[in-house]
């Protein structure tokens, strides 16, 4: 099944290119990565392609939490909400990855196209106009409640964990927003790391395919990180709805 991606890696790390530096941008590399390695695939099982779409996004979030880290302005991630997060989403990826793992690719693709359209009104209509405090129902028992289910949700699908994720860091930690963003980084981390073990045991990954994808993650990501200041957001935006919906638009034809 992913015998083609080796005879297309020039197209895997563009892909990963655009992925990183809409991922360090908005948030939603996922949105264009997941579709896209689908489309290449072709039919077949979902564990080898969601397999290297994790190891190749985790390679690319250790490359953002360093660089992030390097920062003089960033605070530390916060150890207390960094373990609330773990303990409950952890075992939360594993279950939705091994879920997603039994499938093929004709009975995913229906779950992937619909979080596609929900997470793109989202990252483009909704997520601008938040702008997440302290809240008096930010318990600990509230974190755990919503990393569980963004656990389940990033192991089973994944668009968007990333971005969502920060917006809950800052929403339980308010004013601490370095905190909150470092605390979000190191959570994606480990959780992309987690998802990429369980599918890797499903089914191990192809190397090249995930060393090309993982190339333009990284690079993308230290460009995006860099242009994001300079191009106007509504232009990002605009951008990724082009990128979003061609490449749902690839995944039903493929």
């Amino acid at each position: 099944m992913l015998d083609c991606m080796d005879t297309d890696l020039w197209v895997l790390l563009l892909v990963g290119l655009a992925a990183g530096i809409a991922d360090a941008t908005t948030g939603g590399g996922g949105m264009l990565q997941i579709p896209a390695l689908f489309a290449l695939a072709g039919p077949g099982a979902v564990a080898p392609v969601m397999a290297v779409n994790k190891a190749s996004a985790a390679v690319g979030n250790v490359v953002s939490y360093v660089r992030f880290a390097r920062l003089p302005d960033v605070a530390r991630p916060d150890r207390r909400t960094v373990a609330v997060s773990l303990v409950t989403a952890v075992p939360m990826v594993c279950l939705g990855a091994w879920l997603a793992g039994q499938m093929d690719t004709s009975q995913f693709r229906p779950y992937l196209v619909g979080a596609l359209l929900v997470v793109l009104v989202y990252v483009v209509a909704v997520q601008p106009r938040l702008t997440p405090t302290r809240s008096r129902a930010a318990t600990p028992l509230a974190l755990a409640a919503l990393t569980a289910a963004l656990g389940f949700y990033d192991g089973f699908l994944g668009p968007a964990t990333g971005s969502v994720l920060i917006l809950v860091m800052q929403w339980y930690l308010g004013a601490q927003l370095r905190t909150g963003l470092a605390s979000a980084k190191l959570v994606q981390l480990i959780l992309n790391g987690t998802g990429a073990l369980v599918f890797g045991l499903l089914a191990p990954p192809p190397l090249l395919p995930v060393l090309a994808l993982a190339v333009g993650n990284a690079f993308g990501g230290w460009l995006g990180s860099g242009v994001v200041s300079r191009v106007d957001d509504r232009l990002l935006r605009l951008f990724l709805v082009v990128g979003v919906l061609g490449s749902v638009a690839w995944t039903l034809v493929r």
